[in-house]
């Protein structure tokens, strides 16, 4: 009993030192907690998209890096494929071969050239203004077009990689 005491006497005494210790101990004892949660919650995540994209082709390098660009357009492409590359996997008729191109950027974000059949796939549609028609036209994402305060019929012009390259330069219309 008169251990008790003098444990209790001495945590009245230094109640600011005793605070300090519980709260450093109990961080301690949550950060294991937290970060086995935080990394269940991102592979949740990156399973959902990669759920429904079942085989990702591109150039030789990291995996990681390829997954991340294919399914999230982060990071920063390494190189191109050919188009007869992409031919040469349709002709193996393996499955639905979707192209995406993504070298440029607009404003920051990146701009991704994709097939139509993409936008069927991931089950997209415009919601606003209409869909791509003609060449040099975007879609904008919901999310981009609000940040940007951007809507039908607005234009935004990509970011040139060299000061000389055809096409970069022009403004791009958003479907409207």
């Amino acid at each position: 009993m008169g251990a008790l005491y003098l444990a209790w006497a001495h945590i009245r005494f230094h109640a600011g030192r005793s605070a300090i210790l519980v709260l450093v101990l109990a961080i301690l004892g949550a950060i294991p907690l937290l970060t086995g949660r935080l990394a269940a919650l991102a592979e949740t995540e990156l399973l959902a998209r990669a759920a429904s994209t079942p085989l990702v082709y591109g150039p030789r390098g990291s995996p990681l890096d390829l997954s991340l660009n294919a399914l999230f357009f982060e990071g920063a492409p390494r190189a191109e494929l050919a188009m007869s590359d992409y031919h040469a996997l349709a002709d193996m008729r393996l499955g639905l071969v979707l192209p995406i191109l993504r070298t440029h950027t607009a404003r920051g974000f990146p701009v991704v050239g994709i097939d139509v059949e993409y936008l069927a796939f991931r089950d997209l549609a415009v919601t606003e203004g209409r869909p791509m028609l003609r060449l040099g036209e975007a879609v904008l994402g919901a999310e981009v077009a609000a940040r940007l305060g951007l809507g039908p019929g607005d234009l935004i012009q990509s970011e040139s990689q060299q000061i000389f390259e055809p096409g970069t330069r022009s403004p791009r219309q958003i479907g409207g």
